[in-house]
């Protein structure tokens, strides 16, 4: 997939860089004795950020991702890593033990599921106590910045129009993980596209803001509407949440 700067591919770029940086600041080490967990993993750029001896674990429902997981697994020497779909009977549900695992992701995942309450207390469930969770989500409500009832949250353009059951803004999603059992320790948000242009040179920021200061509303309104349908979306917001002791 490709990254374009007027239509940011937020799983492959702009995601990728907010989860890292999360990770980072957050103290979470590269290389340890750690028990590691991504739900929705994709092409799994952060989930193999880590390198042994971490243990990986890894859930996705693309059957290509979890043979490409496997096989990146085996060639990088990870004595301990595993790649699996959801449980067929329930796909919020996972096999592994209760107070696993030392770090849990979701990047862009939560949103998607049919029930995300549920979801984020699965991973709770999995989470051991002073663990740490990082939750990634677009945020498609910016016109509110109060916490959200379940049926204003819940995206009536669902799925006719968009692959998101849920919309959020951040004060929302803190809430739902916070009400799932995690104690929230940090919140951010980011514009993807801004995130997005500063990884170009100088000349390419330089003729981006040019084109787009001189198209039409028209114009932007039509950006904008493709890359929604799309599911891209450039608000974007993180919680970092611990499994209390």
């Amino acid at each position: 997939m490709r990254n374009h700067a007027a239509r940011v591919l937020y799983p492959q770029a702009s995601a990728t860089r907010v989860m890292l940086a999360a990770l980072r600041k957050h103290g979470i080490a590269r290389e340890s004795r750690q028990r590691v967990l991504e739900v929705g993993f994709g092409s799994g750029h952060v989930l193999f950020w880590f390198r042994p001896p971490t243990a990986l674990r890894g859930v996705e429902i693309s059957r290509s991702a979890l043979v490409s997981a496997s096989r990146r697994a085996s060639k990088r020497r990870y004595c301990d890593a595993s790649f699996s779909s959801p449980c067929p009977e329930d796909s919020i549900r996972t096999n592994f033990p209760d107070r696993f695992f030392d770090v849990v992701l979701a990047s862009h995942t939560i949103e998607h599921v049919y029930d995300d309450s549920a979801f984020l207390r699965e991973l709770l469930r999995v989470t051991r106590p002073g663990g740490v969770a990082f939750i990634l989500v677009p945020l498609d409500v910016l016109d509110r910045s109060d916490v959200l009832s379940v049926e204003e949250r819940h995206n009536l353009a669902f799925p006719e129009q968009s692959f998101h059951v849920w919309r959020y803004n951040i004060e929302t999603l803190r809430s739902v993980v916070n009400n799932a059992g995690f104690d929230v320790v940090d919140t951010d948000q980011c514009d993807a596209l801004a995130d997005e242009r500063r990884t170009m040179s100088r000349l390419r920021q330089v003729l981006h803001s040019l084109t787009w200061m001189v198209a039409p509303y028209s114009l932007w309104q039509v950006r904008d509407w493709t890359s929604h349908r799309r599911g891209f979306f450039y608000r974007q917001g993180m919680v970092v949440a611990s499994r209390p002791r």
